[in-house]
């Protein structure tokens, strides 16, 4: 996704909002907890699939699950037991935006720390 260079708020949502899906995966980058900063060595990480997250802001906050659902249209992360119950009972889960998670464990093979890969002496 190109710089957003528009001052006015109405031009910027409507550059996110038409944006193609490869360039929205760009806007779904978390924090990084400074445990997990220290193997991956970056502040930020795309969210995927199964990574574990906590809520730091909102009524859910301090709350931890899996990511089971990125819905990329609307900007929105579905966690894994974060639900509330409907009138009739049935549960559904509370849609949470990226920029409010910090990302706790990654499944992705970045995030695990990578062997040191030794020199060949001639």
């Amino acid at each position: 996704m190109t710089n957003i260079k528009s001052k006015k708020p109405s031009k910027q949502r409507k550059k996110r909002f038409t944006s193609k899906q490869h360039e929205k995966v760009k806007l779904y980058r978390v924090h990084v907890s400074k445990e997990l900063q220290k193997t991956i060595k970056k502040k930020t990480i795309g969210l995927k699939k199964e990574d574990k997250v906590k809520v730091m802001r909102g009524a859910q906050k301090g709350k931890t699950g899996k990511v089971m659902r990125i819905n990329r249209n609307k900007e929105q992360v579905f966690i894994e037991k974060i639900v509330r119950k409907k009138s009739d009972g049935t549960e559904t889960m509370i849609p949470i935006h990226p920029s409010n998670l910090l990302l706790l464990e990654s499944k992705d093979e970045k995030s695990k720390p990578q062997p040191k890969k030794e020199e060949k002496v001639k």
